[in-house]
C-alpha cells in the first residue's frame, strides 16, 4: 500500500501556510513555486548532514501543530522549514514599528535562493527542483550563495553550518538589530 505524504490532501493548511506569506510577491504570483516548495521533503537525509539542522525539522512540525488540526504525520516539507526560518529571522530582528514580518523573510529567502524567478509565467520545474536540490544537499558555494543565507565575508564554509548559526550571521551581516 503506498503512503500518501500528510501535505498532499490539506490544502486547508497550504491556505494557512499562503496566508503568513502570500502567494505573490512584487505583483507576481508565485503559486507554482509555492506548491512546489510544499510538495518537495526535508528528510532526515537532509537535516542529519549538518548536526543540529534537524531542528529545523521541529520547527517545523511546531509550525504545522499551529496550523493543522489534523494528524502531523512524520515528514516536513521544504515551505514549511522556510517559513519557520522566517519566523525565527523576524523574532530575531523584530522591527518594533513594523511589527511581526514572517512574510518580508519568507520572500528575502526566496531571493537568495534565486527562486524569485520563477513566478507562474517563468516557471520551469526542472531548474526550481535544481534550486531545491542545491539547498537540501548543500551543494552551494563556501560563502553560502547557493543557499538560504549568503554572506559577504564568511568565516567559514556555510555548507558545514548549522542554519541556525547561518541565519544569525546572516542577519549580523546584513542589518543592524
Amino acid at each position: 500500500m503506498a503512503r500518501i505524504k500528510f501535505y498532499e490532501n490539506n490544502s486547508e493548511y497550504f491556505r494557512w501556510l499562503l496566508d503568513i506569506i502570500g502567494d505573490n510577491f512584487e505583483g507576481k504570483s508565485y503559486m507554482l513555486l509555492l506548491k512546489h516548495l510544499y510538495s518537495t521533503d526535508y528528510t532526515e537525509e537532509h537535516y542529519m548532514m549538518v548536526p543540529n539542522d534537524s531542528n529545523r525539522y521541529f520547527d517545523a512540525i511546531e509550525l504545522r501543530k499551529e496550523g493543522c488540526k489534523c494528524r502531523y504525520g512524520d515528514t516536513v516539507n521544504l515551505l514549511e522549514v522556510m517559513i519557520a526560518i522566517a519566523h525565527h529571522m523576524d523574532d530575531n530582528a523584530y522591527d518594533m514599528v513594523l511589527g511581526e514580518q514572517p512574510n518580508k523573510w519568507f520572500w528575502e529567502l526566496i531571493e537568495n535562493i534565486e527562486l524569485d524567478e520563477y513566478d507562474d509565467e517563468e516557471y520551469n520545474k526542472r531548474n526550481v527542483d535544481h534550486i531545491c536540490d542545491t539547498l537540501l544537499y548543500r551543494t552551494y558555494n563556501f560563502d553560502g550563495k547557493g543557499g538560504l543565507f549568503p554572506l559577504k565575508n564568511p568565516g567559514f564554509d556555510q555548507r558545514k553550518v548549522e542554519l541556525w548559526y547561518q541565519m544569525e550571521t546572516y542577519l549580523l551581516d546584513n542589518y543592524e538589530y
